[in-house]
């Protein structure tokens, strides 16, 4: 008996399904890349303290919010932003964690800049003049370096070593 549909029986036995291989190939690759991204790669996460007057002694004193006393430690890298007049430009100074104080009001950090190390050269006299005021500005203090996987799971509540991110432990 002759089959109605010969043409397409003898295409359909022909494919040797290559396209949907090399395909199949390429999505499995991609797929592996990313995993190896998502498991392997790191971000930094930052306390960032309340926008204030920050006076610029020989140390800088900023106040964080409650609940990041756990997350600061002496000696932790920081990166303060001055950002208001009477500078002319946001001015970034590295510095160091040398005293956290947790207190009702929120959590008192006390850093030691490190003026040798400003991203945008030699300490300008402007800058060093608006060290006798108080200056506004905020500090960035990296707490901690995640995997977006790890990131994922713990905003699930899935990762039983850390709180969940919506928390307000």
């Amino acid at each position: 008996m002759a089959v109605p549909f010969a043409q397409t029986t003898r295409s359909l036995s022909a494919d040797r399904g290559m396209a949907m291989l090399t395909l199949l190939g390429l999505l499995s690759l991609l797929l592996l890349v990313w995993l190896v991204w998502a498991f392997t790669s790191r971000f930094s996460v930052y306390a960032v303290s309340e926008t204030t007057p920050i006076r610029l002694d020989d140390t800088i004193a900023a106040t964080f919010p409650g609940g990041t006393a756990e997350q600061l430690r002496i000696g932790q890298k920081a990166l303060v932003y001055l950002d208001a007049p009477p500078l002319s430009e946001t001015v970034i100074v590295p510095a160091h964690v040398i005293d956290v104080v947790d207190s009702s009001s929120g959590v008192l950090v006390e850093l030691a800049p490190d003026f040798r190390q400003i991203e945008s050269g030699p300490v300008s006299s402007e800058v060093l003049a608006a060290f006798s005021m108080p200056v506004s500005g905020h500090v960035e203090i990296e707490v901690e370096r995640l995997s977006p996987a790890l990131l994922i799971l713990r905003s699930a509540g899935l990762h039983t070593d850390t709180a969940r991110l919506d928390s307000t432990n």
